[in-house]
C-alpha cells in the first residue's frame, strides 16, 4: 500500500512537471514584430575588468544598422584594475556618440553592476535604454529589433542569449541557456513575468523613473531579475520577451566549472528571490530531478518498470519540448545531438546547486567581489 501511494505521488508530482512545461511552451509565442519607429535611445553598458573581450562587445554596437543620430552608447569603467579603460578609450576615440563613464569609488547600497547602470542611465538622454554585458556581442539589428517590441503598454523587453558553441562544455551551456530563458520567456507570453537575464535587456526610461531605478529596487545580486519584478509588480507596464534571431546576443561561455558554479549560484539566489511562483518552480523541478535520477539507478539495476519508465519519459519530453519550442535560435542538430548530455548535466547541477542552496549558502562571488544575499 506505501508503495503504491508513493508511485501515484511521484507520477502525480511528474505530471505537474509536464503540465508546467507544456504551459511554458504555450507562453513561448510570436514575435516582436511591432512598427518600426526610431526613438532616442541609450545603450548603458557597465564593464569591470573586461579588458579582454571589452573591444568585440563595442565594435558589434558600433555596427548597429539604428540611426547614428538616435542612438548613444555610454560605456562605465566600474573601477577596472586590467586595461579595460584604456581599451574603450582608444576605440571610442573620434566616436561623439560613444560616451565612457569612470566610477572610482566603492558603491554605497547597491552591487557594483546595478551602481554602474544607475550612473550611466543618470547620464543618458534615450526614451528607451538597453543593456547587455561588455563580454556580450549582439547583432546589427540589435537596437531595433528591440525597440520595434515596444507598444504603448510595455515598460520592458528582454531577449534571449547564447553562449558562442566551441567545445563540448559550451554546447551544455548553450542549450542550458536556451532551456532556462525559454521558461523565463513562457512565464511573461503568459503574463506572469518571473525573471530574465540582464545580458538583453531593454526598459523605457518613464518607468525607469517611475519605479525610482536601482535605488528603488534596493541591494540584490540579480539587479535584472529586481527591474523586472518591480516593473512588474508596482507600474501598469507589461513585459515581452524577443525570440527573434535578430535580437540574439552571444555570450561567453563559463570557461571551467568554478566559474559555471559562481554563475549558477547567483542565478539560484536571485531566482529564489524572484517569487513565490520561481520557488514552487525551483521546488517541483528538485523533486522531479530526484525521481528522474531514481529511475535511471533502479532501472539499471533491476530493469526499467511501468513507474520509472513513465517519470524518465515525462521528464525528458517535457525538457525536449521547451527546448524545441525555441529551436529556430540554435541549430536543431545541436539540440538532438546534446539533448541527453545535457538532461545528465541539468540533474547533477540541479542536486548539486538544490543542496548547496538548502545548506544554506547566500554567498557569491561576482567580478572579484563577496556579495551575502540576505
Amino acid at each position: 500500500m506505501t508503495m503504491i501511494i508513493i508511485t501515484i505521488i511521484s507520477l502525480s508530482l511528474a505530471i505537474s512537471y509536464l503540465i508546467l512545461a507544456l504551459l511554458v511552451v504555450a507562453g513561448n509565442q510570436g514575435f516582436c514584430n511591432g512598427e518600426r519607429n526610431y526613438p532616442f535611445v541609450s545603450v548603458v553598458i557597465a564593464a569591470r575588468n573586461e579588458g579582454d573581450s571589452i573591444a568585440q562587445c563595442l565594435y558589434s554596437l558600433e555596427q548597429q544598422d539604428y540611426p547614428s543620430d538616435k542612438c548613444e552608447f555610454i560605456i562605465i569603467n566600474d573601477r577596472s584594475g586590467d586595461k579595460t579603460e584604456e581599451r574603450i578609450e582608444n576605440f571610442i576615440s573620434h566616436k561623439p556618440n560613444f560616451k565612457l563613464i569612470s566610477i572610482r569609488d566603492d558603491p554605497q547600497n547597491l552591487t557594483g553592476k546595478a551602481n554602474a547602470m544607475k550612473v550611466g542611465i543618470k547620464e543618458s538622454k534615450g526614451k528607451i535604454i538597453l543593456s547587455t554585458d561588455a563580454d556580450c556581442e549582439v547583432p546589427a539589428s540589435w537596437i531595433s529589433s528591440m525597440v520595434s517590441c515596444f507598444d504603448a503598454g510595455t515598460g520592458m523587453v528582454a531577449g534571449f542569449s547564447l553562449p558562442v558553441i566551441d567545445n563540448a562544455f559550451s554546447a551544455l551551456q548553450a542549450l542550458d541557456h536556451l532551456f532556462l530563458i525559454g521558461i523565463a520567456s513562457g512565464f511573461a507570453g503568459s503574463g506572469i513575468p518571473q525573471s530574465c537575464i540582464g545580458n538583453n535587456i531593454a526598459f523605457r526610461r518613464t518607468v525607469y523613473d517611475e519605479i525610482d531605478g536601482y535605488d528603488g529596487i534596493g541591494f540584490t545580486i540579480t539587479e535584472d531579475v529586481g527591474l523586472l519584478r518591480k516593473i512588474y509588480e508596482d507600474t501598469d507596464y507589461g513585459i515581452k520577451f524577443t525570440r527573434d534571431n535578430t535580437s540574439l546576443v552571444s555570450t561567453r561561455a563559463a570557461g571551467n566549472l568554478k566559474e559555471l558554479v559562481k554563475q549558477r549560484m547567483r542565478w539560484l539566489i536571485g531566482g529564489e528571490k524572484a517569487g513565490a511562483l520561481i520557488k514552487s518552480v525551483l521546488v517541483l523541478t528538485f523533486i522531479v530531478v530526484i525521481l528522474a535520477m531514481i529511475s535511471i539507478v533502479s532501472g539499471i539495476i533491476t530493469g526499467f518498470s511501468i513507474w520509472e519508465g513513465s517519470i524518465l519519459a515525462i521528464f525528458l519530453g517535457a525538457n525536449l519540448a521547451i527546448l524545441l519550442r525555441n529551436r529556430h535560435l540554435l541549430n536543431l542538430n545541436t539540440i538532438i545531438r546534446w539533448f541527453l548530455p545535457y538532461q545528465l548535466f541539468f540533474m547533477f547541477y540541479t542536486v548539486f546547486f538544490g543542496l548547496l542552496f538548502l545548506l544554506g549558502s547566500q554567498r557569491v562571488s561576482w567580478k572579484g567581489k563577496i556579495y551575502n544575499q540576505e
